[in-house]
């Protein structure tokens, strides 16, 4: 924050950076005498540009799960060596059909 004294009949200034997470810097003019807003639109992405450059927070991304993975938090070891063994007998036998023909 830069202080602009001017004439003696006009206001002092304060002369404010500002800063968004896409590091578009602008510069905006405030009198002296009032609150500087912490945050400012960004007039280039819309986004909310802070005094400064404050880094955006990294997100955690979830980590994909495998197939085995989904199907082991719904059914227990014992179940689904039930489902196998079950359907492998079908399939041995003849009775059981392959869900899709070619």
């Amino acid at each position: 924050m830069r202080t602009i004294a001017l004439a003696p009949d006009l206001v002092d200034r304060v002369e404010c950076t500002y800063t968004c997470d896409m590091k578009h810097e602008f510069t905006r003019v405030f009198a002296a005498d009032i609150e500087i807003p912490e945050t400012w639109d960004c007039p280039h992405c819309g986004r909310i540009a802070t005094q400064g450059f404050l880094p955006t927070p990294e997100i955690p991304r979830p980590t994909n799960k495998t197939h085995w993975e989904m199907i082991a938090e719904r059914r227990t070891t014992q179940e689904l060596n039930f489902m196998l063994s079950s359907r492998l007998e079908e399939l041995r036998s003849g009775t059981g059909s392959y869900p899709f023909h070619p």
